[in-house]
């Protein structure tokens, strides 16, 4: 999916209403690093609750207080490979700050193929000799599904393409589209460049405020009440394409380990993704975002 942020223009779904406060501030809660979920139920977001509650975090065999997210989105974003402890643990200058290393290279070396930011954080082993000492995702209460991004810079104009392992379509997809959409026009605005007008007087991408933001034409059809996605949902949804997938695609051995790829020949190339009964369509429209 693409998005055109130019003019204004802001992606928010339209065919449900989307929570934009949510949007603003779980972006800025990533941006400040914390992973504290009772910082945004304090302003009546609660987004993060089924994922900080005792008995999830039980599940998840953590040992963290009731709200601890342990080290998830903006702890990766702004202090990537530093030691976990807890969430009420300073780690100002522990690891990298890969928004800060972004905004620094888009604005030295904007032409540069190497601005991305990660959220993914796993072991790194080769021949058992681990080499990172700190792998996170085990210690996250929800490891990361928008997990990866790159910016880059055409005519004065800076883009941003996301990744995301891992997708609740009636949740999260909507908040996720306008989250880094939103954290573009940041981005663009603390580096002087082409994204829609954002607050002249900020120029730190440290200082914004939901007060600095107002959506414009927003005109969504009601509310739809959702559940958050579960592990059986989306086990469900993996085996039905599964079946489809064995329809239209064929190998000609079987596959036990690497080398047997280098020997696989497809016994048909076209793969057909099609069923009219479990087809999903996200209409979308581009509203008018200023921030004062």
């Amino acid at each position: 999916m693409r998005f055109d942020l130019r003019n204004d223009k802001f992606p928010l779904l339209t065919t449900k209403r989307v929570f934009w406060r949510a949007v603003a501030e779980e972006l800025l809660w990533f941006i400040r690093g914390s992973t504290n979920a009772k910082e945004l139920q304090q302003k009546n977001i609660h987004i993060w609750d089924g994922n900080a509650s005792c008995n999830f975090l039980i599940k998840r065999h953590l040992s963290y207080k009731e709200g601890d997210l342990g080290p998830i989105y903006g702890f990766q974003w702004r202090h990537f490979g530093a030691e976990y402890v807890d969430m009420s643990t300073s780690y100002k200058k522990k690891g990298v700050d890969q928004l800060k290393e972004v905004i620094d290279t888009i604005k030295k070396d904007p032409y540069s193929r190497r601005i991305v930011m990660t959220a993914w954080n796993p072991p790194v082993n080769i021949q058992n000799i681990c080499f990172c000492k700190h792998s996170d995702l085990d210690k996250m209460a929800l490891p990361p599904c928008h997990m990866f991004c790159q910016f880059y810079v055409v005519d004065g104009e800076l883009s941003c393409q996301m990744y995301q392992r891992s997708a609740d379509m009636g949740l999260g997809v909507p908040f996720n589209i306008a989250s880094y959409a939103l954290l573009t026009r940041l981005i663009a605005q603390v580096c002087s460049l082409k994204c829609g007008e954002i607050n002249p007087d900020k120029n730190d991408i440290d200082s914004f405020e939901t007060s600095d933001f107002k959506l414009v034409g927003y005109k969504p059809y009601d509310p739809i009440k959702m559940e958050m996605a579960t592990t059986q949902a989306i086990t469900t949804i993996s085996a039905t394409f599964q079946i489809f997938s064995k329809k239209y695609l064929m190998f000609n051995k079987q596959i036990f380990n690497l080398p047997d790829f280098l020997n696989l020949k497809l016994e048909f190339k076209k793969i057909l993704f099609q069923n009219k009964n479990t087809a999903m369509k996200i209409t979308s429209c581009c509203d008018r975002l200023q921030l004062m």
